[in-house]
């Protein structure tokens, strides 16, 4: 994700997380509209902690309300009736309706997170919000305010709340449906949903940082967040605001009516590009019932090391007015599943496929900052970097002057390294370390896209990469004594593939010609 990417998200989370049309379903559909394709391990991470952020507004904005509940709780708790003031009520029920949305969050979490990774899936969320907040329209009396507020209330609010897990499911906008159904005034509801975010944000906040901690290369990935957070706070200050004073006296069915079009437009875009790479090891529709009286579509996965390859894959496939393919990402060590077409893969993956048929070839470069004064490797050095027995630039550069430009680059090796279990990781193994251990301390990158990510913005930072992947934010290291490793690109298949299929294929090994 870069700084810009991260900087529109942080923009709509803080504009769309109050406004009651789901901040999810604008930070899943605008990377798919956009066609951004995101590291699939960093987006429910980042979207979860980009709400910190609007967490921080929040408090800032009710922080007298905050201030006034928190105190009343300790005096009601001191003198021994924790429910006698009316601002120590408030707060104990919202707290009381967080524990629904707490539970089922919990419950579900391997399902939501599958969610985040599904357009179709949050558009038609999208589609459940506008029905809550027309109801909330027609169903509510609007004659409460947040005084009157009791156990009852809370929990039937948390309930609306709870399915705000599911992105796409305005949390706003259920919770102000859940009040105004209780027959609340539209500027309490939306006082009281806005307070009630604050335990579910910090909930939601940790485990989010949990999954963060958890990412391989987390410094990668840093800058990015804190633009998001930064922006996503500043923005949703002001959010919050403009709407208290909006619902004061205007009716919430123009956001009901933006959720509709947002969502039937959203399904037409992915209904109507079948071909987009929408997320990486979303499982394909099985093709017979795709199409009726059309051409089946074929599903062709890829590892995510070779995405770069995608837009000539996309372009072959077009030239085909027959021929409909859906790509996805995927990591697949074992038997490819039944409704895939092709794998294509680096290197030979033993027993993986009935077929194989070579794409063609990559080759594997050394790649560094272009900020960084390295000029050359020689192999000496490279296996001496790659092994740890030089960590340091300064050591670099004792042992081999001539490899720097003046001033040369001081400081600690950021060495960057793929996964142990990957045919991209045995290929240095083999060709720069001959054969030995690569460095215990190597900083392990999830996929090829996060290893250019890490070279582009650290200038202490080598490492291998595929050449298909290098772009003018990385400089090539020219190699003395060693021949860059050619990197074989396979296709593998499991059954009998159609003629259009195989001219697809034809067509992209020709690309590497």
């Amino acid at each position: 994700m870069t700084l810009i990417q991260a900087l529109i998200l942080g923009i709509v989370q803080g504009l769309t997380e109050f406004l009651p049309v789901s901040s999810s379903a604008h930070l899943v559909l605008i990377p798919h509209l956009l066609g951004w394709n995101l590291t699939e391990a960093f987006i429910f991470p980042f979207d979860v902690l980009v709400q910190l952020g609007t967490l921080v507004a929040v408090v800032l904005y009710f922080r007298e309300d905050l201030f006034e509940i928190t105190a009343s709780i300790f005096r009601g708790i001191r003198n021994r009736r924790p429910f006698e003031e009316a601002a120590a009520r408030a707060g104990w029920l919202a707290i009381l309706a967080t524990i629904p949305a707490g539970l089922f969050g919990l419950i579900i979490k391997n399902k939501v997170e599958a969610a985040f990774n599904s357009p179709i899936a949050t558009s038609v969320f999208l589609l459940v919000t506008a029905g809550l907040l027309i109801a909330a329209e027609y169903l509510g009396k609007r004659t409460r305010d947040i005084e009157s507020l009791n156990w009852i209330d809370a929990l039937w609010i948390g309930a609306f709340q709870a399915l705000a897990v599911f992105p796409g499911i305005s949390r706003s906008g259920s919770t102000i449906t859940g009040a105004m159904t209780r027959d609340f005034k539209r500027n309490p509801a939306g006082q009281f949903s806005f307070i009630l975010s604050i335990p579910i944000f910090l909930a939601a906040g940790a485990l989010g940082i949990k999954d963060l901690i958890a990412l391989p290369q987390l410094s990668t990935y840093l800058p990015s967040m804190l633009v998001g957070f930064a922006a996503a706070g500043l923005v949703g200050y002001f959010a919050i605001r403009w709407l208290l004073d909006y619902i004061s006296s205007h009716s919430i069915l123009p956001f009901a009516g933006y959720c509709i079009m947002l969502a039937v437009g959203s399904l037409a875009f992915s209904f109507l590009n079948p071909t987009v790479p929408v997320n990486a090891n979303q499982p394909a529709p099985p093709s017979s019932n795709i199409r009726a009286n059309t051409d089946p579509i074929f599903r062709v996965s890829i590892e995510p090391d070779l995405e770069w390859l995608l837009p000539v894959m996309v372009d072959c496939q077009l030239k085909q007015d027959s021929l409909a393919i859906l790509f996805d990402q995927a990591v697949i060590k074992t038997a490819l599943p039944a409704d895939t077409a092709a794998f294509l893969v680096y290197g030979e993956i033993p027993g993986l496929g009935a077929e194989v048929f070579e794409i063609g070839n990559d080759t594997l470069v050394i790649g560094v900052n272009p900020g960084n004064s390295l000029l050359g490797l020689s192999a000496d050095l490279t296996e001496a970097i790659f092994s740890g027995r030089v960590a340091t630039w300064e050591q670099a550069v004792e042992f081999c002057p001539d490899c720097y430009s003046l001033p040369a680059i001081t400081g600690p090796i950021d060495l960057y390294a793929f996964m142990p279990d990957s045919f991209l990781f045995e290929t240095v193994q083999n060709s720069f370390l001959n054969k030995g251990p690569i460095s215990t301390s190597a900083r392990i990158a999830p996929d090829a896209k996060a290893m250019r990510q890490a070279l582009s913005q650290d200038t202490q930072a080598i490492a291998p990469i595929p050449a298909g992947w290098v772009d003018d934010t990385i400089k090539i290291i020219g190699l003395d004594e060693i021949k860059a490793p050619s990197i074989p690109i396979l296709a593998y298949v499991d059954s009998p593939l159609n003629d259009s299929v195989k001219i697809w294929l034809v067509c992209v090994q020709n690309s590497f010609k």
